[in-house]
């Protein structure tokens, strides 16, 4: 009994910390240079409708995806994206009195970052299901040593856009291949094994 409840509390933990790190990466893609690198963004139209309480905005955007942190985005063929756009823009209040109005940016600069945002959060849940499966996927094997490949990746997107992802990804698979085969007994592996509150694997009793 006692055996069987350990094994659910692993498994707990394993999908606790796909979750979290799975959230991280969503969080990490957020930012500019690490998720994503915007070449430029413009408003074409912005038509307000006060009756109806939103506006009819158009505008050109042309962006790159990290394919680490954006998986769905390159997955649906949009990991680069350079178009036109039509959005319904919300206001961001209204003015007092009985006959109260719609209040919206007061121009293009104050819209822009609505439009980024519409953007980066277009697939959002189903981004957000990837790269949990790709978490979930890496605590199942039980081989954490593959975020460092995960991270090399979404650094070297930072660095050098698509090239860098495929150089920080082999340079990531390096690291992981020194610190956890090469030098078991390295201060970095002690770190990262105390992060997951591992032992190490010479101090774990085997079962006869």
């Amino acid at each position: 009994m006692e055996f069987g409840e350990k094994r659910h509390v692993r498994i707990a933990r394993k999908i606790v910390f796909a979750g979290l790190a799975a959230m991280l990466f969503l969080l990490l893609g957020l930012f500019s240079g690490l998720g994503y690198r915007l070449y430029s963004l413009k408003e074409l139209g912005f038509v307000p409708h006060s009756r109806s309480g939103y506006a009819d905005a158009r505008f050109k955007c042309d962006i790159l995806y990290s394919p680490i942190l954006y998986p769905v985005y390159w997955i649906v063929g949009r990991g680069h994206t350079n178009g036109t756009f039509s959005v319904l823009y919300f206001p961001e209040g209204y003015t007092a009195g009985e006959h109260a109005a719609p209040i919206f940016g007061l121009g293009e600069k104050d819209r822009r970052d609505a439009y980024l945002i519409n953007m980066l959060t277009w697939g959002l849940s189903l981004n957000l299901f990837v790269l949990f499966s790709l978490t979930l996927a890496i605590e199942i094997v039980g081989q954490r040593g593959l975020y460092l490949v995960v991270f090399g990746g979404v650094i070297g997107f930072m660095i050098s856009e698509i090239l860098g992802v495929f150089v920080g990804m082999v340079v990531g698979s390096l690291t992981a291949l020194v610190l956890l085969k090469l030098w078991p007994s390295n201060p970095i592996l002690i770190f990262w094994r105390s992060l997951w509150n591992e032992e190490p694997r010479s101090s774990q009793i085997q079962p006869h």
